[in-house]
């Protein structure tokens, strides 16, 4: 059956589901820091993102183990598991830099904040001090944030 069906690494799928308990426990933990009433919505949240996740990974799974049988399609036999592989290190990046968000929404003062998370956050996020989509003063970051929810309002 290993020959016919291909499976996404069970390591990165290890490392997922880590993850993503991780990132329910800090989210956890920041509401009880901020002092923020932690609801079904929070829970509701999580639900809704593991079968997202879980949806997009048998998706994909699906469509890979499809195309395999197409004889003529070298290239998806060549590179589907890295696509499935990288849908799923796609996820793990969104769950690392939410358990980040989370730990420094807790607490951004500490030593440890300053000189790692805050950091590896920003570098995970590609806010480098060049970069020129991060360098908007306060004030302009203001005016494209009202500007959003006006779009949004607009919409709605």
């Amino acid at each position: 059956m290993n020959q016919i069906f291909i499976y996404p690494d069970w390591i990165l799928f290890v490392a997922l589901t880590f993850l993503m308990a991780m990132d329910f426990m800090t989210g956890f933990m920041k509401a009880k820091f901020l002092k923020v009433n932690r609801s079904s919505e929070a829970f509701r949240k999580t639900v809704k993102k593991i079968i997202q996740y879980c949806s997009a990974i048998i998706v994909v799974i699906f469509i890979l183990n499809l195309m395999r049988f197409d004889q003529s399609n070298q290239f998806f036999k060549d590179y589907s598991n890295w696509l499935q592989n990288g849908v799923i290190i796609l996820m793990i990046y969104i769950e690392l830099t939410s358990i980040l968000e989370n730990a420094i929404a807790i607490d951004k003062t500490s030593t440890f904040s300053k000189v790692f998370i805050i950091p590896f956050h920003r570098l995970l996020t590609l806010q480098l001090k060049s970069n020129p989509m991060y360098s908007f003063s306060q004030e302009e970051q203001r005016i494209v944030e009202v500007n959003k929810l006006k779009r949004q309002k607009e919409i709605l």
